[in-house]
């Protein structure tokens, strides 16, 4: 007999080995079953009487058992779970289901149960559904409760309530329970259910009610406070050890609050955290795990610490991203004005298939089992919601598939991508792959990497492994020549050649280590070229990721944060530049060549801009501990005037602008260049001041008619295109885009529009170019192509037909339509963000789609009304997410202002509890409800003003401080206030985040006048980062409500409503949950 088991067991693990799909595996395992025991089976008359006597399915059981015990796989579980459920045999079930308990690895017997509870869910064979519902009574249920679950961790727990939530789903009749015994554990598993997944505790808590039928005394099922479920819960992410902890453990500060309310709370809390991290760049800090571990003890506001060991923390937080980055998506179905706001959706997806990895391998390498536990747990509404989002990815790409290709697109998700990262890293076996496939895929593990070497083509065109990044990378980089490998038509890089560019190409597929070494190694040459004043290393750095070449230069701010990137480029255009052209002022000789030095400048220039206009980016995220922006910045003053150009000519550096202007404009349009002296009197900071200037007054004098001939013009201006002097064309991209958009409204002629685009084409789409000059033309332009490509498509009028019927195609000047294709052609070639691709092109001449003129369409699907009504009712709700994502929050506050928003949620808050209490006298419950909604709210609140770690202690300084001569008054009378109607909960927020609608149409919040006015916006002098901040609000409602009351102009309800909103905003901020 121990031959025969060892035989099975044998096939089990040959069968993993080989990560054949457990169908398979069935087939060979009965095959086996057959050879072996197939007459002892089927009653064979010639049987051995001591072969009879053999309990083939005792043999059978031992041996599934001893495979389940091998390896925490879900492959392995896959087998056992196939034999047992999905080939039913009640004689087997009999012996095997009472012993599993008796298994050591408990991790494998929790995806036991899981793998059993996800095939009942799909399970429509009715032969088989027959059988099982034959046995629940007497052999499941009795087998499954026949265990103290007092002794088992929260794994099991959960594994074991969904696999009796999925399995009592398939009986239609009532289950009569009789053991007294199996009653009791019934009770022990909801009671420890009901401390960590209440959502999960009150479906089973109904499939009890509903589907079992106890004999004698009933087991306490019934729910302990009928009023903590009043708003709903989310499933997932998992909770840590002890989350649930003792009342006991609760301070009096959250004594409002259930304990299952507070759970709430925290996965609230954990997902704005992870929202605001990704959102500000913040997901690389070097305490970013042990942040996160924190939230749960801060949030439920222990005496003790939870003392929750790395894996678990590891565990919930791989949970979490893919909960959160699921009801991201979702909500970005939900709003399809903004679907092609991308920016956010890259972000995430580099947070988990790329620094999500390398938290793993920093904190577990040596756990893969917790990685496929933390997938095994997820949701399956939010597996649904991820597979449908890479569906929807696959299909607007619009590409054939390749029958042949290894890799089947339509079944891979980001679950897959963060797998073949976790291959390519060594943590995790190829194979695991098609673990998370459908049955019907399997992936030829062989074609996948799995080693994180970057391997490149030589000059001989043979592989080459690049040992090291850092000093592969400082070669490399000398030897670059990015002119020359500049290609106009693509308007990117095109000469595959080089290894660098080789890199870059392939960039996402790197690993997530040789991400970070690049990104790094990048980083480290970028900030020693500027500080030792090495222009010609830095132009190529500043070049290659201002390209952002398959999304390098965003994967790089993930590893590198833009604050740092932003300091050093600043710091050389402000100091390092000034102070190196003053100590060589004295040296320059008649043979001065300012291409190095200005094109350095330009590129340098265009990196800042590209920073802060991409990515969002404040210029004072560049203060450092060590270095600080002065106020006088020539960065500061250039970015916060792009577009305006002043009407009176004001250099940095030349005391005399006139007279310089005079000889510039004499030498340009008559002499057709500038002499060299003349460039020896000029900086290239007022360069990029004079040239648009020039460019301006002549457009004008045009405008005016008080030039006819442009020629000479349009001569001067393509000088201004030699590479020393283009840096004026960064000032020119942005003043044509609102100059294009007011001619638009002025009646002119057609000869006069034509000469006007006749000397916009000569700087925006010349008929030539240096080599030197070609990519910084294109990365010049693309810094504000899509807006100036609004602009210019504004002119296009539509030709009407014979038949009196507009037509669908458009016609414009050609001097025009020339502009229009060369502004699609280098929007389409780079990787631009928060733009709808089908805006970039024409069809028939005609704009497909309209460019927007903002980011976000905040009132293109719902008035403001109904936006704060449906986010007031996910507070009220306590919903485990923002009802809309944090990019678009924070873009409606920053339009309706701080203190609009915060009057209107608190008052509608507030009125929901009072109406709420007319409707059910439920009072005190009330009560305790909208104190919960406002921790809700606050942790919002805090999260929106506390975009860096760092400015927390100066945040809490502010907030704490008491005089009034601090502040910078700004009163802002705001004279609306709004009333929401009451709504009862809706039955799951899942089903909002993930499919069903829970707003109602037209049911939106009602606008009603209110005598109550609020001065706010207080903005210290010195605080930056309180600006749109709903701290300077609350801060200054409690200073100038305090000055009221004592002065006896207010009541004293007044003035404490001011200060509990004011200490409840400082006891959040305080708290380690942000």
């Amino acid at each position: 007999m121990d031959e025969k088991r060892e035989t099975i067991y044998s096939l089990a693990l040959n069968c993993f080995k080989r990560r054949l799909p457990s169908n398979q595996f069935l087939n060979f395992y009965n095959e086996l079953v057959n050879e072996q025991y197939g007459s002892i089976v089927n009653n064979s008359e010639e049987t051995d009487t001591k072969i009879q006597d053999i309990d083939v399915y005792g043999e059978l059981s031992a041996s599934l058992l001893r495979i389940l015990d091998s390896d925490s796989n879900v492959l392995i579980a896959d087998y056992v779970t196939e034999v047992l459920f999905i080939n039913y045999n009640t004689e087997l079930a009999q012996r095997l289901i009472p012993l599993l308990y008796t298994c050591h690895n408990s991790s494998q017997l929790a995806l036991l149960f899981s793998r059993a509870s996800a095939f009942f869910l799909n399970l429509n064979d009715k032969l088989v559904i027959d059988q099982i519902c034959d046995d629940l009574s007497e052999l499941i249920i009795p087998s499954i409760f026949n265990h103290d679950f007092n002794t088992q961790d929260d794994r099991i727990v959960h594994s074991v309530a969904k696999f009796m939530h999925n399995i009592l789903h398939l009986s239609n009749q009532p289950i009569t329970i009789t053991s007294n015994r199996v009653k009791e554990n019934i009770g022990v598993l909801l009671f420890r259910l009901s401390k960590t997944n209440r959502l999960l505790h009150r479906k089973l808590v109904l499939d009890f009610e509903t589907k079992l039928k106890f004999k004698g005394p009933i087991p306490n099922i019934q729910q302990e406070n009928r009023s903590d479920e009043d708003s709903p819960s989310i499933i997932s992410p998992k909770l840590t050890e002890n989350l649930a902890a003792s009342s006991k453990n609760l301070t009096s500060a959250n004594a409002g609050s259930s304990p299952s309310q507070t759970v709430k709370l925290a996965r609230y809390c954990k997902n704005l955290w992870l929202n605001n991290k990704i959102l500000n760049w913040s997901t690389n800090e070097k305490d970013f795990v042990s942040n996160y571990g924190s939230i749960d003890a801060a949030v439920q506001k222990l005496t003790k610490p939870l003392h929750s060991s790395v894996e678990n923390v590891m565990l919930d937080l791989i949970e979490t991203a893919f909960t959160s980055f699921a009801q991201f998506v979702s909500n970005k179905h939900y709003h399809q004005p903004n679907s092609d706001f991308n920016l956010l959706e890259r972000q995430w997806t580099i947070f988990i298939t790329k620094q999500l990895p390398l938290y793993i391998m920093e904190h577990i390498p040596k756990k893969p089992d917790t990685v496929t536990t933390a997938l095994e747990n997820i949701d399956h509404k939010v597996i649904k919601a991820l597979k449908s989002y890479a569906s929807d990815k696959d299909d607007s790409k619009n590409r054939g598939e390749d029958l042949f290709e290894d890799l089947p697109n339509k079944n891979m998700d980001i679950r897959h991508d963060f797998l073949k990262n976790l291959i390519l890293m060594g943590l995790q076996p190829a194979a695991v792959l098609n673990d998370y496939l459908r049955e019907d895929q399997i992936v030829e593990i062989k074609s996948l990497p799995s080693t994180d070497s970057v391997i490149i083509k030589n000059a001989q065109g043979v592989n080459e492994t690049i040992d090291s990044f850092s000093r592969f990378i400082q070669e490399k980089i000398c030897d670059l020549d990015v002119e020359s490998m500049f290609d106009i038509n693509s308007g990117t890089m095109g000469s595959a050649d080089n290894a660098i560019i080789q890199i870059l190409r392939k960039f996402d597929t790197l690993a997530a280590t040789k991400q970070r070494d690049l990104s790094e190694v990048f980083y480290e040459l970028f900030c020693e070229s500027a500080r030792n004043f090495e222009c010609k290393t830095l132009s190529k750095i500043c070049c290659l990721v201002s390209f952002n070449i398959s999304h390098s230069l965003t994967t790089m701010l993930a590893f590198v944060s833009p604050s740092k990137f932003l300091a050093v480029a600043i710091e050389f255009i402000d100091d390092i530049w000034e102070s190196h052209m003053k100590n060589s002022a004295s040296d320059i000789s008649d043979d001065f060549e300012p291409n190095t030095e200005f094109v350095c400048f330009t590129y340098a220039l265009i990196f800042v801009v590209n920073i802060v206009k991409t990515y969002n980016i404040s210029l004072v995220e560049a203060n450092t501990a060590s270095f600080h922006i002065s106020p006088q910045s020539f960065t500061i003053k250039l970015m916060s005037g792009l577009g305006n150009i002043s009407p009176q000519l004001i250099l940095k550096t030349n005391t005399e602008p006139t007279e310089l202007l005079k000889s510039w404009v004499c030498d340009l349009f008559i002499n057709g260049s500038i002499s060299d002296s003349l460039m020896k009197e000029v900086n290239v900071k007022d360069l990029a001041v004079m040239i648009p200037f020039i460019f301006k007054q002549s457009v004008f004098s045009v405008e005016a008619r008080a030039i006819r001939e442009i020629s000479a013009l349009t001569g001067g201006f393509e000088y201004f295109l030699q590479p020393f002097l283009i840096v004026g064309l960064i000032g020119i991209v942005f003043w044509a885009e609102q100059f294009l958009t007011a001619l638009r409204s002025k009646e002119i002629s057609r000869e006069l529009l034509d000469s006007i685009f006749e000397m916009l084409n000569s700087v925006l789409d010349p008929p030539t170019l240096s080599d030197e000059s070609r990519p910084l033309h294109t990365l010049i332009l693309r810094l504000n192509a899509i807006h100036l490509l609004k602009s210019a498509r504004a002119f296009r009028t539509q030709s009407r037909s014979n038949y009196g019927i507009y037509s669908s195609e458009s016609e414009g000047d050609p001097k025009l339509e020339s502009l229009i294709s060369h502004l699609e052609q280098v929007a389409r070639s780079g990787n631009l963000y928060n733009v709808d691709p089908g805006s970039l092109s024409s069809d028939s001449g005609y704009p497909r789609k309209e460019i927007g003129n903002c980011p976000f369409s905040i009132t293109a699907e719902n008035s403001v009304n109904s936006i704060l009504t449906n986010q007031v009712n996910s507070f009220w709700n306590l919903h485990s997410s923002t009802y809309y994502n944090l990019d678009y929050l924070f873009s409606l506050i920053e339009i309706i202002t701080p203190s609009t928003f915060l009057e209107d949620v608190l008052s509608a808050l507030q009125t929901k509890s009072s109406e709420g209490a007319i409707i059910s006298s439920r009072v005190k419950e009330l009560d305790r409800e909208t104190i919960v909604s406002l921790d809700y709210l606050f942790y919002f609140l805090v999260t929106h003003d506390l975009k860096k770690t760092a400015n927390k202690a100066d945040l809490l300084q502010y907030m704490e401080s008491s005089a009034e001569s601090d502040l910078d008054n700004k009163k802002v009378t705001n004279e609306s206030n709004f009333t929401a109607k009451h709504e009862h909960a809706p039955e799951e927020d899942f089903d909002m985040l993930f499919g069903e609608d829970t707003s109602i149409p037209g049911n939106e919040t009602d606008i009603v006048s209110n005598d109550w006015k609020t001065d706010s916006i207080i903005t210290h002098t010195t605080f930056d980062f309180l600006e749109n901040s709903f701290a300077a609000v609350l801060h200054t409602l409690l200073l100038a409500e305090k000055n009221s009351y004592e002065e006896g102009y207010s009541r004293q309800e007044d003035y404490q409503q001011a200060q509990f909103y004011h200490d409840k905003y400082t006891e959040v901020l305080k708290s380690e949950a942000v």
